[in-house]
């Protein structure tokens, strides 16, 4: 959970976070069918901007 809103995407979230959760639901559905060996359940992704 994050703790504040912006303006900076549709969602109002940080684009840093909404650019990680993108992230991380692509590599979900990577994941779930089997398209990638290396991924687990426990993936994480982190989004640096400067």
């Amino acid at each position: 959970m994050f703790g504040f809103a912006c303006d900076e995407t549709p969602e109002l979230m940080p684009a840093p976070i909404m650019y990680a959760h993108q992230l991380g639901s692509h590599l979900t559905k990577l994941r779930k069918p089997g398209q990638s060996q290396w991924l687990r359940p426990d993936a994480k992704s982190q989004v640096s901007v400067q």
